[in-house]
């Protein structure tokens, strides 16, 4: 039996402008900033099955914001990769939600990154692996439809992650940045 399991949590901080550094290039090691336990706070995609998972949940997203008549989200490959961390860091340590075992939230994260922003939100999801029905249980989710729908919002980025041996399989993280 599939087991699922939707969590999700809206965080806010108060920040400057928004920088979008990408971690420098050349680095071979997937992680680029790690918490000192070797954790990840920010992880590149490992293949292209992964970026074209995250890029299809990102265009759903999208489609769906021009559709209500809201402004289209930047894809930021800066915020995808601290989507991308908090996903590994699910599957990896076998959790799901937005708070990491370190205590840490989105904006905490965000901040690790070296990103900057006036507010920052996440939705996640463990369980399922399709982009259309993770959107789709998100849309029925108050707090995760109010994110998607969120006016502020200027960037967003998506991290996707799969662990045969996790408790959920697949781990989903939105993050949501306005400037």
């Amino acid at each position: 039996m599939n087991k699922i399991f939707m969590l999700g949590a809206i965080a806010l901080a108060a920040g400057g402008c928004h920088q979008d550094h990408h971690g420098g290039g050349g680095h071979s090691d997937p992680w680029q900033v790690t918490y000192s336990n070797g954790h990840p706070v920010t992880a590149e995609a490992e293949s292209a099955y992964i970026l074209d998972k995250e890029n299809e949940m990102v265009d759903l997203i999208n489609l769906d914001r021009a559709l209500m008549g809201l402004n289209v989200l930047i894809h930021s490959p800066a915020i995808s990769d601290v989507a991308r961390g908090h996903s590994v860091h699910m599957a990896m340590s076998d959790f799901t939600g937005s708070w990491n075992l370190e205590g840490d939230g989105p904006a905490d994260r965000a901040i690790l990154a070296g990103l900057f922003f006036n507010r920052y939100s996440e939705n996640t999801s463990a369980g399922l692996s399709d982009p259309v029905d993770v959107f789709n249980n998100w849309m029925l989710l108050p707090a995760m439809h109010d994110n998607l729908h969120d006016i502020w919002w200027d960037r967003i980025g998506c991290g996707y992650e799969e662990d045969a041996y996790s408790t959920f399989g697949s781990y989903w993280t939105v993050d949501f940045l306005e400037d």
